[in-house]
């Protein structure tokens, strides 16, 4: 059972105490799984809660220069389903999202944790990524959606870790949106340092 709690408000905060506790740290946002695995005593590893659910700009949707649709780490079923900009460029995510579970569910959920969580447990049920799969591109083109606005539908978003778990999805997506506003490679250290030394002495 958990042992201890921490109510962050910036990113690095987070990231901090997920490389100080390592597998014993665990992300909150939503919880509506975690809780009820804690509960259960599904998850006898985890010591340590990091609840993201106070850091600001996690919970919002929007386009990017590129063109790409980002949704935050906050970001809950029913804002997707609310929001313009899915309804009209991403319209199978809206539907799938309107598809979870009870109106509860769906304000509180977020879209990245239960994404995660399917990849823990391969249950397309709880997935509305992979419910957006299955309505897939050909239902966007249907409702006159081109093919250069398709291009600018990137789901889901994150590094790519390989992550697994619902905290390490969410992980990948903080780590992510840290590269964005500080205008990094997402490059490893090892070949950033490199790569400017090399720059430094050509």
């Amino acid at each position: 059972m958990w042992q201890t709690y921490h109510l962050v408000t910036e990113l690095e905060q987070a990231l901090g105490l997920l490389a100080e506790h390592g597998p014993q740290a665990r992300i909150m946002a939503g919880a509506t799984d975690l809780l009820n695995e804690l509960e259960r005593h599904l998850r006898p590893d985890v010591s340590v809660i990091v609840d993201i659910s106070n850091v600001p700009g996690l919970a919002t949707i929007e386009m990017n220069a590129a063109g790409e649709i980002q949704l935050g780490a906050l970001v809950t079923h029913n804002q997707c389903v609310a929001a313009p900009l899915i309804v009209e460029r991403a319209w199978p995510l809206a539907q799938a999202c309107w598809e979870v579970g009870a109106p509860q569910i769906r304000n509180r959920a977020t879209v990245a944790g239960n994404s995660g969580r399917h990849r823990q447990h391969r249950r397309e049920d709880e997935s509305p990524l992979r419910h957006a799969d299955r309505y897939g591109r050909t239902a966007l083109r249907e409702r006159g959606i081109s093919g250069a606005q398709l291009a600018g539908v990137r789901a889901p978003m994150g590094l790519e870790l390989n992550a697994e778990t619902p905290e390490e999805i969410a992980l990948s997506i903080l780590a992510e949106i840290i590269m964005l506003r500080r205008g990094g490679s997402g490059a490893p250290m090892a070949v950033a340092a490199k790569l400017a030394a090399a720059g430094d002495s050509a």
